[in-house]
């Protein structure tokens, strides 16, 4: 069984703390004592384990997004889903119009940070859709599309909410 170290960051799960520069003295230790080759140094570094929980929570961001603008249609006859992704989508465009981060971009920039990246400042959506999309997207027309992607679900929502009472 390899030995359960992470390596970076000066730390290992079992053994502690080590000084910077002994990464490699520290890998010899272990093949030493435990007679293996640390997981760490097997699978993965640190920075590199740092910059796969950044991918994955772009991802979880990029989902989220997504469940806030088009939930409603995945949310037809299951109650307790609609009041979640109403709820989503309040928080969604508050997050989006208000001056406060969000705080999967934030966990994805200390990600990148920890990776050895520099990461981006602003909202997730304005870095994205300014770099991949739409050239200069102006905040703005960000704040406006969250009010047609909330209108839009709530239309989704009174229109069946109405359907039910007739």
């Amino acid at each position: 069984m390899p030995h359960p170290c992470v390596l970076g960051k000066g730390r290992c799960l079992c053994c502690g703390p080590y000084g910077t520069g002994e990464g490699s003295a520290h890998i010899q230790r272990v093949r030493e004592e435990w007679g293996t080759e640390p997981l760490a140094a097997v699978i993965f570094t640190w920075p590199e384990f740092a910059l796969a929980l950044a991918v994955a929570v772009l991802a979880t961001h990029l989902a989220f997004i997504l469940w806030v603008i088009f939930g409603a249609i995945l949310t037809r006859k299951r109650r307790w889903l609609t009041w979640a992704h109403v709820l989503c989508a309040i928080y969604g465009v508050t997050i989006e119009v208000a001056p406060w981060p969000c705080p999967l971009t934030l966990a994805e920039n200390w990600f990148e940070v920890q990776a050895g990246r520099t990461p981006y400042h602003g909202p997730f959506l304005l870095h994205y859709l300014d770099a991949v999309v739409y050239p200069n997207v102006p905040p703005a027309l960000l704040v406006w599309g969250a009010g047609v992607a909330l209108a839009a679900n709530a239309f989704v929502y009174a229109r069946r909410w109405r359907r039910r009472q007739l």
